[in-house]
């Protein structure tokens, strides 16, 4: 995942950065990437950046060389992303009108009890079934082994980070525990709940971010107001990745009221 990378590793420490250290190691180096993925103001895997640091070193480049064309995720339906990309307002999409046919389970609820319910319902079916959220609550429980990090305005639930990103994903044990974006990244599961935070909101006929929102505990958007477009894009990118966790399903909750009703009336009108 070409797009995580940052300007130091642990192994390399005295290297310029990751992507001259990659290509300076190897004869040939591939690079995959996404760059909807881009999740922290440290990622700096793009394609114009990679190719300009390869051509510095003096590295013949191959750009598009192979494109991914279809997905497994969300029973492979690039309808659904075509969706998300939309609402969340990363681009414009076409043919969304043919969204009524889409073979994957999208609800916006209302509450998080109910999302937790919806989430709950799923596990007990047998399927494999987590809640995600967008790291808008600082992670307090960190090395604690009780405690809570995330309330709700009129709302008595109460809940905690990922204990472990390891295990998290598959062990049952933390079931019952709300993953974020560094936890849940690269990770599937059979139903995913999300929590939007108030760091995106629906406000005078747009999608908005707000990046002062967010909680930056692990330093995802550091430095955003040096480059406030890259920490909106972040931002927009982060719910798109935790949206499309889900291969079967996806249950939505908007901390903001304006947002969920939005996302709602985008379903209907393609249900119709």
């Amino acid at each position: 995942e070409a797009h995580r990378l940052t300007n130091r590793s642990s192994q390399y420490s005295k290297g310029k950065d990751q992507i001259s250290e990659i290509i300076n190691a190897a004869l040939v180096s591939v690079f995959f990437i996404d760059e909807d993925q881009v999740v922290s103001m440290q990622d700096l895997g793009t394609v114009d950046r990679i190719s300009e640091t390869a051509e510095s070193l003096g590295a013949d480049v191959i750009r598009d060389g192979l494109v991914l064309e279809t997905q497994f995720r969300c029973k492979g339906s690039g309808l659904y992303i075509a969706w998300v990309d939309d609402v969340l307002g990363i681009r414009k999409s076409k043919d969304l009108e043919l969204l009524g046919k889409l073979p994957y389970e999208i609800e916006i609820v209302d509450s998080p009890e109910e999302l937790i319910s919806k989430i709950s319902e799923k596990r007990a079916e047998g399927y494999n079934s987590r809640i995600v959220a967008g790291y808008c609550w600082d992670w307090k429980t960190n090395g604690k082994q009780n405690g809570t990090d995330i309330s709700f305005d009129d709302s008595d639930v109460q809940l905690r980070w990922n204990t472990s990103t390891d295990t998290w994903g598959n062990d049952d044990r933390f079931s019952n525990e709300i993953g974020c974006i560094h936890s849940s990244q690269g990770l599937e599961f059979q139903y995913g709940g999300v929590i939007i935070g108030s760091d995106i909101v629906y406000r005078d006929g747009s999608v908005v971010t707000d990046p002062t929102a967010r909680s930056d505990t692990r330093g995802t958007i550091s430095g955003w107001r040096k480059d406030p477009e890259k920490a909106d894009r972040i931002i927009r990118n982060t719910y798109r990745t935790l949206m499309t966790r889900g291969i079967n399903g996806c249950f939505v909750y908007c901390v903001d009221d304006a947002l969920g009703s939005y996302l709602k009336s985008r379903l209907e009108q393609f249900k119709r």
